[in-house]
């Protein structure tokens, strides 16, 4: 028999089957597990507990970015109206978060926003992605506007409302900057295209970075032709490329800056610019260098005047040295044609040599034809003017143009129907013309076309700057126009230049040029060239149109004397020793009584000397030690009433500036003729 078993510590299970062991759970059993679903329990309020200090720190988290956020947090429900704002509301517009909450978007947007914002709200929730939206305004509570920007998506609620979730940025202050430096960049480029300034960015290795958009009006690059695809020195011509970007790099190794360096460019179009460049160097923070910085400034027209003055004035002082040359030679031609005169009052016209003196003197009045237009060029020659009509003075021109050109070139004259009234020394433009005629002559050794024509223009704007003329002003223009050889622009710029020809050794002395342009500027008129290799040349000459009757074209016939004779006392004041020598056998063989002073010191002691028998006193102008000017001066102080004959290479307007205004002076030009000299002393003597 089975003992018995405690009714606390044996129990049975009623449901037990037959056969089956029976399960005996005992109060241990139940204890250890009630307390293992306690400590289940407990376990599960833990976690319950840190779940919910998780939810309040992540709370107390969101709250302090909320509350302290620059940006403007908000959502909109489906019909547009707030319905969650951040306080950072009312820092940016004044006026506190519940009076916007609740109402609709558009209430708070500039009027002329609204379209962009509604459709930039119905794209980002209809396509359910995020956006950014363009910059849009809204008010502030003191009536200003502010601008912002707003990046978005859709976000659904637990309870499945859909709802905008939106982030606002004040852009106010970075648009209105760069408003102010749109504007300053503005104000920059006007002031740089109206000054021709073009800035540019290079790396340290000489490649563009960056080149302001005035690069497309000067040159015809676009920025973008230029940044990346260039180097410095690719726009500037060869000869000389390779040197300056040779001397730059070098430069920009040592990390200088440059000023004021002058150099070419060659734009789109081909034509050669002048630009003075600036720049400094842009260093790393290690003093590494990153690049240079700087300018162009066109200086293509400022280049060209300063080419031109330059030119004008060695244009001047090779004047000053043909018109000394010319004074010097003119005493040796004086002495040349005295001596021939004095050799034919010696002989008879049948004797032999009567012939050779007559091909000297003929080549001297060749010389002085010479020398005469180095004075003209010098503008020292003097000159006879009167009233003419251009068109006669080319019609006349024309005659003789036929006779010297030849039959191979065919000659045209084309002259305007309205009278071109000029103030001209006609002999000279006549010079003038035939000059310009056998130039394009001998540019058309096959033949070709030339004309001549004639017309109006009122000079001003380029022109007039080009040429130095400050009053624009009517002018009557001649154009001599040829077919030839044509010149290039290196050519051009030196045909004026005394001495300088491109024609063969023998076939030219390169004064023709230097002549026309003498006589040109001598009436207060100017020259311009165009030519091309192979395509001619155009000569154009504009003088001065006056308001005057024309006078008719006279021809002065001097007579020829062959001997004057006479018994008086003559002063001769000359520092040529020859020419002096020679006036005093001159008159000495006529029968006058002769003294001689090489100076004006001399002439004023021999004048104080043998002032009672002096009848005449013939006086170099220009002279050492003391000039004609002051010796005449002295002598007049010891009798008012000398007469004085100057004898000059110089004009007589050079006296006139010296400040001789009396009556009783006289000029006769060097070379000096003895025919015409002789007749001046016996006029002056005569009229005592």
């Amino acid at each position: 028999m089975r003992g018995r078993r405690s009714a606390m510590d044996n129990r049975y299970d009623l449901n037990e089957k037959p056969g089956e062991v029976p399960v005996v759970t005992t109060d241990q059993d139940k204890f250890e597990g009630l307390h293992a679903q306690l400590f289940k329990l407990e376990s599960q309020n833990e976690a319950l507990l840190l779940t919910l200090e998780d939810v309040a720190k992540r709370e107390r988290r969101l709250r302090a970015f909320l509350e302290n956020s620059y940006d403007v947090l908000f959502t909109l429900d489906a019909g547009g109206q707030f319905s969650f704002v951040s306080p950072a509301w009312e820092r940016h517009f004044g006026y506190p978060v519940d009076s916007v909450l609740g109402t609709h978007f558009t209430s708070v947007i500039h009027p002329d926003d609204i379209a962009d914002c509604t459709e930039f709200l119905n794209q980002v929730m209809g396509n359910g992605l995020a956006g950014v939206s363009l910059p849009f305004r809204i008010g502030h509570a003191n009536g200003t506007w502010r601008i912002f920007e707003t990046t978005g998506s859709p976000f659904i609620e637990t309870d499945g409302t859909l709802l905008f979730a939106g982030v606002a940025h004040d852009i106010t202050d970075r648009t209105e900057s760069e408003a102010l430096l749109r504007e300053s960049n503005d104000r920059f480029d006007q002031l740089a295209k109206q000054s021709g300034t073009i800035t540019w960015e290079i790396n340290a290795q000489g490649l563009f970075t960056y080149m302001s958009h005035l690069s497309w009006n000067i040159l015809g690059f676009h920025p973008d032709e230029v940044v990346g695809q260039l180097h410095f020195y690719d726009l500037c011509p060869e000869p000389g490329r390779q040197l300056l970007r040779n001397s730059t790099l070098a430069a920009m190794r040592r990390k200088e800056p440059f000023k004021n360096v002058e150099l070419s460019m060659t734009s789109r179009d081909g034509k050669q610019l002048w630009f003075s460049s600036n720049g400094i160097p842009v260093l790393e923070g290690n003093g590494e260098l990153r690049g240079y910085r700087g300018s162009y400034s066109d200086i293509t027209e400022s280049r060209k005047l300063k080419e031109q003055l330059y030119q004008s004035q060695k244009m001047e002082a090779v004047g000053e040295l043909a018109g000394g040359l010319a004074h010097d030679f003119n005493n040796v031609l004086s002495i040349i044609n005295g001596y021939c005169s004095l050799m034919k009052m010696e002989l008879e016209r049948d004797e032999p040599h009567w012939e050779f003196i007559d091909r000297i003197q003929a080549a001297s009045e060749r010389a002085s034809e010479l020398t005469r237009g180095m004075l003209t060029f010098s503008r020292t020659q003097e000159i006879h003017q009167q009233s003419y009509n251009l068109n006669s003075i080319v019609a006349a021109v024309g005659t003789l143009t036929k006779r010297i050109i030849g039959e191979h070139i065919n000659f045209t004259i084309k002259p305007t129907i309205t009278p071109l009234p000029i103030y001209v020394d006609s002999s000279q433009i006549e010079q003038v013309l035939i000059n310009l005629v056998n130039n394009a002559k001998d540019a058309m050794p096959s033949g070709g076309e030339l004309t001549i024509c004639t017309d109006y223009s009122y000079v001003e704007g380029q022109l007039l700057t080009d040429h130095g003329i400050e009053k624009p002003g009517e002018y009557a223009v001649v154009m001599v126009t040829d077919t030839g050889s044509g010149m290039d622009e290196a050519t051009v710029q030196r045909i004026f230049e005394p001495f300088f020809t491109t024609k063969e050794v023998g076939k030219g002395t390169g004064l023709g040029l230097a002549m026309v342009y003498g006589i040109v500027k001598q009436h207060n008129g100017f020259l311009d060239v165009t030519s091309k290799p192979g395509e001619g040349t155009s000569f154009m000459v504009f003088l001065p149109i006056i308001e005057s009757h024309f006078a008719d074209f006279t021809v002065t016939c001097h007579t020829v004397v062959e001997q004057i004779t006479g018994s008086e006392t003559v002063l001769i004041v000359e520092d040529d020793v020859e020419l002096l020598e020679f006036m005093k056998k001159l008159l000495n063989k006529l029968g006058y009584r002769v003294i001689t002073a090489v100076d004006g010191h001399e002439a004023v002691a021999q004048f104080r000397e043998h002032a009672e028998t002096i009848d005449l006193i013939v006086m170099d102008l220009i002279m050492p030690r003391m000039g004609g000017k002051q010796a005449y001066d002295e002598i007049r102080q010891l009798q008012p009433n000398v007469r004085v004959l100057f004898c000059s290479g110089h004009n007589i307007s050079v006296a006139q500036q010296q400040g001789h205004t009396s009556t009783t002076v006289d000029f006769i030009p060097k070379p000096v003729t003895m025919n015409a000299f002789l007749t001046k002393v016996r006029e002056m003597l005569d009229a005592r």
